[in-house]
């Protein structure tokens, strides 16, 4: 095992887990239960994949073999350092290593999406990662999550210094891995050096309907700016009401967390809720004009038939 954490620990001695062993929903399902985690943490810890987890939840399968060295250090440092792969570079690695494509995307923690715009452009270079570092901090968010029993709370510096230096990486590795999005790293390092209270570490939630109230104008405000800029860009005005709507609904139903993140930058705290809902945005149109073409071909296929059927039914009278 690389790498481990004391909830990790315990859950290996209570329930006697071990490398190579066969493990199904029935025991996840009880550890979850039992010790009052997410699925997805102790997934986290076992090291079972996202679509390992999928397949056991809807019993796509009955059971995953555990492997305690799913994330070690790919071997190439160089790779590592320079940050970013291209496709002919990903291919000379894969031939060279005699390995699947799937297995090299795992072990440089290249995402599906970014690997088929790889194949599509030679030019085009995707991020990869050190899966191992984001193994150490994925566990060490979940000790820090769990420690004294509560899922959301903030994290003092001092506790993540501390708690860094113990598992021997630095602080800088830690904020560059706490989020999934690599562009949130100047934000985390922006949190953690003017919050007094610290990092906060939680899920997605609903806004303080106080905050909400008080601040639903100038949101408001800005949500109309932001639609007002993609209509424009995408000549999607027709949608501008909802988008809105949309965004409006989704900020205040799991943009709590975000709040508490920065709340001590009014204006910081509000670029960072616009940048966030103008995806939101974008997905709703993106949404919109999916279910236009396949209402579209729909309808193309329904008068197809409509004909064949009509003209079968002439020529057979």
């Amino acid at each position: 095992m690389i790498s481990s954490n004391a909830i990790l620990e315990d859950i290996i001695k209570r329930y006697y887990i071990k490398e190579g062993m066969k493990i199904g929903k029935e025991l996840l399902n009880k550890i979850v239960a039992k010790e009052r985690i997410e699925m997805k943490d102790l997934c986290c810890m076992l090291q079972i994949n996202q679509m390992k987890q999928w397949m056991l939840t809807k019993e796509k399968r009955k059971w995953t073999k555990l492997r305690f060295n799913e994330f070690n250090k790919f071997e190439d440092a160089t790779l590592i350092s320079k940050g970013k792969i291209n496709k002919k570079t990903f291919e000379e690695i894969r031939r060279k290593m005699n390995i699947k494509g799937y297995t090299l995307m795992r072990k440089l923690g290249i995402t599906r999406y970014r690997y088929s715009k790889m194949q599509e452009d030679d030019d085009y270079e995707t991020k990869i990662i050190d899966i191992e570092m984001k193994h150490i901090v994925d566990l060490i968010i979940i000790e820090l999550k769990y420690k004294r029993r509560l899922r959301n709370r903030y994290c003092t510096k001092e506790e993540i210094e501390e708690i860094c230096q113990r598992k021997a990486i630095q602080i800088e590795n830690f904020l560059e891995y706490y989020s999934k999005n690599e562009k949130q790293y100047e934000l985390n390092k922006i949190i953690l050096e003017r919050s007094r209270k610290g990092i906060w570490i939680g899920e997605s939630s609903t806004i303080d309907p106080k905050f909400f109230g008080r601040n639903y104008d100038n949101l408001q405000k800005g949500l109309n700016i932001t639609a007002n800029r993609l209509s424009r860009i995408y000549r999607c005005r027709q949608y501008k009401e909802d988008m809105v709507q949309e965004a409006m609904y989704k900020m205040y139903q799991k943009d709590g967390n975000i709040v508490k993140k920065f709340y001590f930058d009014a204006e910081l705290l509000f670029k960072v809720l616009m940048s966030k809902a103008r995806y939101v945005m974008l997905n709703y149109y993106r949404k919109q004009c999916k279910n236009r073409a396949v209402s579209y071909d729909q309808w193309t296929t329904d008068r197809s038939n409509i004909l064949k059927d009509n003209t079968e039914a002439l020529f057979s009278t």
